[in-house]
């Protein structure tokens, strides 16, 4: 297996039509944050899967499901939630004012302005009721 520049971190499924959202590093960065980007492309999630070539999906990537998640459970979510930045240490919340603070535990409804990490995007989505999957070596 040829090692790749582009490793995915999270995946996003939108809620409608055919959009997918990863979270993307840059294994050759000079740092973490310079190295960290997003990357939205208009792809069914099996079609991204496919495009393993292009950059590596390891096994155990956390695939937020917005499409088949409950529509109201979803809209929540989105709309009372915290918002994903994709550039935010793990552990760390952004509050409103912009001050990077550790997350203290607070339940997901109770973050709607505040920005979060990959892993506490999917730790909040799963609080919430929001379907998350795992990627597998065979996706």
């Amino acid at each position: 297996m040829r090692a790749h520049r582009y490793q995915v971190s999270l995946i996003v499924v939108a809620a409608i039509g055919d959009q997918v959202t990863s979270t993307i590093h840059d294994t050759q960065a000079a740092d973490h944050h310079s190295g960290i980007s997003s990357m939205r492309s208009n792809n069914t999630l099996a079609e991204f899967l496919r495009r393993r070539a292009e950059f590596a999906i390891p096994a155990g990537v956390p695939v937020l499901r917005f499409d088949t998640t409950d529509e109201a459970v979803s809209f929540a979510f989105r709309t009372r939630g915290p918002s994903h930045l994709e550039y935010l240490s793990a552990g760390v919340v952004q509050r409103p004012d912009g001050a990077q603070v550790p997350y203290q535990g607070q339940p997901w409804d109770e973050l709607a302005g505040f920005y979060v990490g990959g892993d506490l995007y999917v730790l909040l989505a799963e609080q919430a009721g929001m379907r998350v999957e795992r990627t597998t070596e065979h996706d």
